[in-house]
């Protein structure tokens, strides 16, 4: 038994399935683009497979042991320490099988599909009983002819020898940044002293809340690259009393119970320009929400940084852009690459929660 092929695709409840990539060659890597929300991956091999013992098992969340299943997706950079993708499977046809990507992991963008990064499918052809690990086998138990080959006589696997492990690379979003567009590369939250500025805590990741512990008096938004400083997309922020603060680029903004507390729904402060792909919020003191010396609230205070990449009604609340006109690329994302944005397509808002509170 052999590998035919494989494909990427995106599968939606009521709707029809869409191919968005196939595997040419696993001598290669193939590219999955990002934009086409792939939650799937088929295998067919040439034959119908065995369903006893042998039968086809993969990694569900909380897998102890995902190494000994013989249908595993592997990330090339592990995720909140997960070495596996976790997912389901499903057989489709005695010969096909659909792994189905679980939608709640760092390696999701829920309904979106495969995060960004570089993975490997994994098809396993050598077994070692004593550590149960089975090979996928045909029906008379022989296992799989895994070694991965050029495309040839119809099938992408196999040496002519039963056994030996199947690898095909592949990447989502074409392993790299696209440079035309600009990404949100790091967040970090300063205190300020005599001593000079230090940095209190640093964004790990926008999919989580930021705990932060002290006297934040500034805001560091780092870029992927330069941003547009020209009169259609110049950052701006909202000042004491704003009449319209959801009018500007880039918004600290109260969760709605602290606003309620406070009497204001955002916190003011000032942007500066610290270097062409970095901005600084520096928050403005002697205010409803932060005092002149710089205490927030004690009882601790709940936020969210908001990056505009898509633009707001009517064109009148124009996004971040880079030098090229192109729009932040702001979706939130676990750390890949360098970046803690984007999906790969221009446009979209970066929102992060944090909270701040007072070393008691």
């Amino acid at each position: 038994m052999k590998v035919r092929s494989i494909d990427f695709l995106r599968r939606t409840p009521g709707a029809a399935e869409a191919l968005v990539a196939s595997v040419a060659s696993p001598l290669s890597v193939t590219a999955v683009d990002i934009r086409g929300n792939a939650n799937a991956i088929r295998v067919r091999f040439d034959k119908p497979f065995a369903q006893d013992a042998h039968k086809p098992t993969t990694h569900e969340p909380g897998d102890v042991d995902f190494q000994r299943h013989n249908v595993q997706v592997r990330p090339e950079s592990p995720l909140n320490n997960l070495p596996f993708v976790p997912g389901s499977l499903v057989i489709e046809a005695p010969d096909t099988v659909r792994f189905d990507l679980f939608a709640d992991s760092p390696y999701s963008r829920g309904a979106r599909g495969w995060q960004k990064g570089r993975y490997t499918v994994f098809l396993r052809g050598d077994e070692d009983l004593p550590a149960n690990r089975q090979a996928l086998a045909d029906l008379a138990g022989a296992p799989l002819d895994g070694e991965p080959i050029a495309p040839a006589a119809g099938v992408i696997s196999g040496d002519g020898t039963k056994g030996g492990d199947f690898r095909a690379d592949f990447v989502v979003g074409a392993g790299e940044q696209p440079p035309e567009l600009m990404h949100v590369s790091s967040v970090e939250f300063i205190e300020r002293a005599a001593a000079g500025e230090h940095v209190l805590a640093t964004m790990q990741t926008p999919l989580e809340e930021t705990a932060v512990v002290g006297r934040v008096a500034a805001i560091r938004v780092r870029l992927s690259k330069p941003f547009a400083q020209d009169s259609q997309n110049v950052p701006t922020t909202h000042g004491v009393d704003d009449p319209d603060f959801q009018r500007h680029s880039l918004q600290v903004r109260l969760a709605a119970r602290d606003a309620r507390v406070v009497g204001v729904p955002y916190v003011p402060g000032t942007l500066a320009i610290e270097a062409a792909d970095t901005l600084r919020f520096d928050v403005t003191l002697g205010t409803r929400v932060v005092d002149g010396n710089g205490n927030w609230p004690r009882a601790g205070v709940r936020c969210e940084l908001f990056l505009r990449g898509s633009p707001g009604t009517a064109g009148q609340r124009p996004p971040l852009a880079d030098t090229g006109g192109s729009a932040l690329d702001g979706e939130p994302a676990a750390p890949v690459n360098g970046v803690i944005s984007g999906d790969g397509a221009a446009g979209g808002d970066f929102l992060a929660p944090f909270s701040v509170r007072i070393a008691s």
